[in-house]
């Protein structure tokens, strides 16, 4: 019954998506996703649903911790995937595509304290659902890639 109930709610939030467009604060600056579901959230946690938080995180620009766990639960890779997209240009090293390299582009992480904690709060995302020794290991990667960068090394010494 589950299933079907989260059948009927993807196909809910489709129509939505062909046919309202996305909601925009004052100004149009931020974007706030219309097309989240609550309850529909609510229910792919409660049930478990893997398959159908995967779906559903493709229309939601920053997922909740909750629905994260239930990726991770059949997909792992792909909330890996989802926290690392968040994470500020060039904390991972290169882009993964060759072709998303664009020439003449620094691919480097910019070097300012509100760019560190954006990485520090990703990191705690990935270590709520993937555990503390993976995210050591991840901090540990992006320490040695800039291993200068004293401000980035206490934003993130929570993890190493």
């Amino acid at each position: 019954m589950a299933d079907g109930l989260a059948r009927d709610c993807a196909r809910n939030i489709i129509d939505r998506i062909k046919y309202q467009p996305e909601i925009t604060t004052k100004g149009g600056t931020q974007r706030h996703s219309s097309w989240r579901n609550p309850a529909y959230e609510k229910l792919i946690v409660d049930e478990r649903l893997s398959d159908a938080a995967l779906t559903y995180c493709a229309i939601v620009d920053y997922p909740p911790l909750p629905l994260l766990r239930t990726i991770a639960i059949e997909h792992p890779e792909s909330a890996k995937s989802i926290i690392l997209d968040a994470m500020p240009y060039g904390t991972m090293g290169m882009p993964v595509f060759r072709f998303t390299v664009e020439r003449g582009v620094d691919n480097t992480l910019t070097a300012r304290r509100a760019t560190y904690q954006q990485i520090a709060k990703q990191l705690r995302r990935f270590a709520a659902v993937f555990g503390d020794e993976e995210t050591r290991v991840l901090a540990r990667e992006i320490v040695e890639r800039y291993p200068n960068r004293t401000a980035l090394r206490e934003e993130l010494a929570f993890a190493l």
